[in-house]
């Protein structure tokens, strides 16, 4: 008789996260690429920032 109770408990569950995928599904996705590109953009940045001081230092140095 249990497992009865814990199927339907399953699946009452089971809908409970398809409703909420459902939902806001689209912006967890959106939330992740943002956050993705965002980071890809930051580590860009900071390459750049890097090889622009690494080139006036070496301006500097040739005089």
């Amino acid at each position: 008789m249990s497992d009865i109770f814990r199927e339907v408990s399953e699946d009452i569950r089971n809908e409970q996260l398809k409703s909420l995928w459902d939902r806001y599904g689209l912006l967890v996705i959106g939330a992740i690429v943002l956050l993705v590109l965002s980071v890809t953009g930051w580590v860009m940045w900071q390459n750049y920032a890097r090889d622009q001081q690494a080139e006036a230092a070496i301006a500097f140095l040739k005089g």
